[in-house]
């Protein structure tokens, strides 16, 4: 948590230099893939593998502000109080997105745990953390189109629809391979990555992989309505899904256990896909009437 505080990345993101953010992140993971691979030696090294995860983001930190002090000069820290009374209102609808949008992704577990056995637990986690791997790129494409569409504005002129044809295909053509390789491949990845041991976790996989065509969608409809302060709406819109999520587990992992799960988050997930599509139509609809 220290470390994403001083983090620079959205500095770098606002200015469209993601060269900067993509090389300390990639020499952060390679130092902490090193690590791992050297330290960690068994279960008893859960601390060790704790404390490199965290090492690695302060070292992804301090490239980040070595690479700032290098090429934009030294910052120094100043408390703008009429900037706080403004950053704290736009910025609260996006902190309650986020936490709505990490309940519908965590709640699962946590339901899991509680009513089911350590080893169901343990089962789902193993097709999450692939899952989650799966969309890793969808994060990178949405934050590169990011402060296009925010310095556009809340706009439907040719420029937005130029940039969103790109924006568009880039993320749909990522999206239809990635949910390929996930559902297909959902055996090989279990077996490569965990073993055969986590054999029941491919079939939470195949669900989660057509999860994730749905996030890739979600994504798209979503990004513009945050880069045009529409936050308010996006956090309507992900607590009906954060709703729907607890409702879902409730009800299906009782029935259904790590498959209930998948399930629940694949029913949420359809439930912001649809309040997305339907507000940026109409927030255009009415946009282009007047």
């Amino acid at each position: 948590m220290f470390a994403t505080a001083f983090s620079l990345n959205w500095y770098f993101h606002g200015i469209q230099k993601m060269g900067y953010s993509s090389v300390s992140q990639i020499l952060a993971s390679i130092f902490s893939l090193i690590l791992v691979f050297l330290l960690v030696k068994d279960k008893a090294d859960v601390l060790l593998s704790i404390a490199i995860t965290g090492l690695s983001a302060i070292v992804n930190s301090l490239m980040l502000i070595i690479s700032y002090n290098k090429s934009f000069g030294r910052f120094s820290f100043q408390l703008d109080k009429n900037f706080i009374k403004k950053i704290i209102p736009d910025s609260t609808p996006l902190a309650l997105s986020s936490i709505m949008i990490a309940i519908y992704y965590n709640f699962d577990m946590i339901m899991l745990g509680f009513m089911k056995s350590d080893y169901e637990v343990g089962i789902y986690n193993a097709a999450v953390k692939i899952f989650l791997i799966g969309n890793v790129s969808y994060i990178l494409i949405m934050k590169s189109f990011f402060p296009t569409f925010a310095e556009i504005g809340f706009s439907f002129t040719n420029k937005f629809y130029r940039n969103f044809r790109k924006y568009f295909f880039s993320m749909i053509s990522v999206g239809v391979f990635t949910t390929i390789i996930l559902y297909l491949l959902s055996s090989q990845l279990i077996h490569i990555l965990f073993g055969r041991m986590y054999d029941s976790s491919v079939y939470p996989l195949k669900i989660l992989a057509m999860n994730s065509a749905l996030v890739c969608i979600n994504i798209i409809f979503g990004n513009p309505l945050l880069a045009w302060g529409k936050q308010n709406i996006y956090l309507i819109i992900v607590g009906i899904g954060a709703t729907t999520n607890i409702l879902m587990n409730l009800i299906l992992i009782q029935h259904f256990s790590y498959l209930g799960a998948a399930l629940a988050t694949l029913i949420s997930e359809t439930a912001v896909f649809l309040g997305l599509v339907i507000v940026y139509y109409n927030l255009r609809d009415a946009k282009i009437a007047l």
